[in-house]
């Protein structure tokens, strides 16, 4: 199981891929995890974002 922000949303993406065909709906359910990992202060602290 992935525990850094990073992994966690990669192995999210790749289910979201995993599941849809259409780009756009891809798209639409990657934004939040992107918002989601904008907001992750520990990222900001380490310099990564």
């Amino acid at each position: 199981m992935p525990s850094n922000p990073i992994d966690i949303l990669v192995a999210d993406l790749r289910e979201i891929v995993a599941a849809h065909d259409d780009p756009r709906a891809i798209l639409q359910k990657a934004a939040p995890l992107a918002g989601r990992l904008k907001d992750d202060k520990g990222l900001g602290k380490a310099g990564i974002l």
